[in-house]
């Protein structure tokens, strides 16, 4: 008997080392972060394919390659005829865009895979709704239903208060049950997550979070003042019983991760007074001095900070655009236990006043970390479904 726990740990391992299951593994990654990338790797695309038209037909215009990207988001079909009209007369056509030629292989793994994913589904969906009409009304029905529920959730909370529900939703979720159960309470409360809220990067900082309880305790006061004395009795024994059946059953795990996640935030590093993020860069080594004085010359910031209140991220900003943009930045050191750990130097050449900047490490993009968390807590559960 006790040598069965050991034995089910050694066939795991040699069940995720297989090439089957690291492919999976990396295309629920793909799933995961594809709807949060998917946005800015199309930007990036367009701004790509009018950025290599203009170099070929008009070297002048490539300055306003930025504006008009901004301009016809959305529409970009529309301005992509108007230029092939415009230069007809030399047979001028926008190039289609190459996603692995942005220098971002992680990033376009994941756009790559998320888009067949997406394509193969668009088509197996209409292939069903033509041989099983019902099962297609079933998942039209479930679509609309998502978007219900999208609109009513802005109409009440925002979108960092819906990210806090859905948080301790998994939580209560997962003190109660244990192995395949937790992993379908994972995917249900990511999904979502991801197709419901809909969050992004400025709705996870700690301002915001705090904002979010602020927001939940107002509306919980609201509700509680209008509430009758036998419904304020009836809520307080249905909260006294769902900590009671949940969180108080796993009370020590629980305690544990507060206490790891206060400390994080505690000893979270601090840039000092007066450092920008582009000086952080340089005393980590990521810039040398002949980077840090281009770099000065930009208008915008090339290197940012981004809080995640647990830890701080110093990435490389992919450019001015959405919001999203910055789930597709590259992360090039981590702060975290008092200390900034450097992931990745840049190597940057200059000619024809051209900035070329190439990331020579561990080119992660910030939107891995959602798809990493989701696949340890996915492995987590498997684990305890074993032993």
């Amino acid at each position: 008997a006790r040598r069965r726990p050991n034995q089910a740990a050694a066939m795991l391992v040699q069940i995720l080392r297989t090439p089957v299951v690291c492919a999976l593994v990396a295309a629920a990654a793909a799933l995961m972060a594809g709807p949060l990338m998917e946005a800015n790797m199309s930007t990036r695309l367009f701004h790509q394919r009018l950025t290599r038209f203009y170099e070929v037909h008009a070297p002048d215009k490539v300055a306003n390659v930025d504006g008009l990207v901004e301009k016809y988001e959305g529409r970009e079909g529309e301005l992509i005829a108007k230029l092939e009209k415009q230069y007809q007369e030399v047979g001028a056509v926008v190039p289609e865009g190459d996603v692995w030629a942005l220098g971002d292989p992680v990033g376009a793994s994941v756009f790559t895979l998320y888009r067949a994913a997406k394509a193969h589904a668009a088509t197996a969906g209409d292939m069903l709704h033509e041989h099983f009409p019902a099962v297609g009304d079933l998942g039209q029905r479930v679509s609309n239903s998502f978007r219900h529920a999208r609109k009513v959730l802005d109409d009440t909370l925002s979108p960092s208060a819906q990210l806090l529900v859905l948080a301790v939703a998994y939580l209560l979720a997962s003190t109660r049950v244990k192995g395949v159960a937790r992993v379908f309470a994972l995917i249900a409360v990511f999904a979502l997550g991801v197709y419901v809220v809909q969050p992004s990067v400025g709705s996870c900082g700690p301002a915001e979070l705090l904002s979010a309880v602020q927001e939940l305790y107002g509306e919980i006061s609201t509700l509680w003042a209008s509430a009758s004395k036998p419904a304020r009795a009836a809520s307080a024994v249905a909260v006294a019983a769902v900590a009671a059946f949940t969180v108080l059953k796993d009370a020590r795990v629980f305690s544990a991760a507060c206490a790891l996640a206060v400390v994080l935030a505690v000893y979270k590093p601090e840039i000092p007074e007066g450092t920008t993020p582009l000086q952080l860069a340089a005393s980590l080594d990521i810039v040398d001095t002949k980077a840090y004085e281009i770099f000065q010359q930009s208008e915008r910031s090339v290197v940012d900070v981004v809080d995640f209140g647990v830890c701080s991220l110093l990435v490389l900003m992919p450019g001015e655009g959405s919001e999203l943009s910055l789930w597709n930045s590259a992360m090039l050191a981590v702060g975290a236990a008092d200390r900034w750990v450097p992931l990745s130097p840049l190597d940057v050449s200059y000619k024809s006043s051209k900035v070329t900047i190439a990331i020579n490490g561990l080119s992660v993009p910030v939107a891995t970390i959602p798809a990493m968390v989701f696949v340890s807590l996915f492995l987590q559960g498997l684990l305890s479904a074993l032993f």
